[in-house]
């Protein structure tokens, strides 16, 4: 008999999960608001709060590990600091972020998101505009093409090396202007642009940070700092819920699934 699936979370991406492993046979339950238990158990995305509960719940996870019913497989992000209780409470654990195809779909929907939320706040087009992309990994490459192709004149800042033809900078030292920008993004989940730099940029410039927490883009309230965490599930829900139902099946069912088009 095929895995029952339990989907838990309210936002549009679980939604279209549950729906999703309905259309291709799975048995599933979708639970909004309460945790339900199956073979295969998703918790909402991303999982853990900073301090220590599971999003949504009111739950600490330790204690939640300890409730969690022998052989069922328990999926979402964050997992990394609880590694040693999960093994204790014998709970199998798996971490969408620890597999790179998650990531590598993740990227392009982050990178429209991105730009999305740029248009959407920005008084001017991108065209015409002149953008810092600070990173070039999965997503910092995604935006900067983008960007490119919108007519945006692009930086991307990188530790060293070239960016595929793009103007290069040099994180965390930059040598070009920062008050030329019209938007700063960073995708680097460390301090890359500091106090100091955020200062150097002109009042109206859009400060886009797309790193997890606690950023790279330093705070100040001089400016104006969108920390834009999970746009996939914001901005394209169904996109995201494929890319997660592939790293799913193909890791608990043992198949090569692409579920993207």
């Amino acid at each position: 008999m095929p895995r029952t699936y339990s989907v838990i979370g309210s936002d549009e991406r679980q939604c279209y999960l549950a729906a999703l492993l309905d259309k291709y046979g799975f048995p599933v339950i979708h639970s909004r608001n309460a945790i339900r238990f199956a073979d295969v158990t998703v918790l909402p995305i991303p999982t853990v709060t900073k301090d220590g509960i599971i999003s949504g719940t009111g739950i600490r996870i330790t204690e939640f590990l300890l409730s969690v019913p022998k052989d069922t497989i328990l999926w979402g992000t964050g997992f990394a600091p609880y590694a040693d209780a999960a093994d204790a409470a014998a709970t199998r654990l798996r971490d969408f972020t620890s597999y790179p195809e998650f990531a590598e779909g993740n990227a392009l929907p982050t990178a429209e998101g991105a730009l999305q939320l740029a248009m959407e706040q920005l008084p001017s087009t991108i065209h015409g505009g002149k953008f810092l992309v600070i990173g070039y990994g999965r997503i910092g490459k995604k935006l900067s093409c983008l960007l490119d192709a919108m007519g945006a004149d692009v930086t991307v800042a990188r530790r060293e090396g070239t960016a595929d033809g793009f103007r290069t900078d040099r994180t965390g030292s930059y040598q070009t202007d920062p008050g030329q920008y019209d938007a700063i993004f960073n995708t680097v989940p460390e301090p890359v642009f500091s106090e100091a730099y955020c200062m150097m940029t002109r009042t109206d410039c859009l400060l886009i940070d797309l790193a997890s927490q606690p950023g790279g883009i330093a705070k100040t309230s001089e400016r104006k700092l969108l920390h834009a965490l999970g746009l996939p599930a914001k901005t394209s829900p169904k996109t995201a819920a494929e890319i997660m139902l592939t790293v799913l099946l193909n890791e608990t069912e043992g198949k090569e699934w692409n579920i993207l088009p």
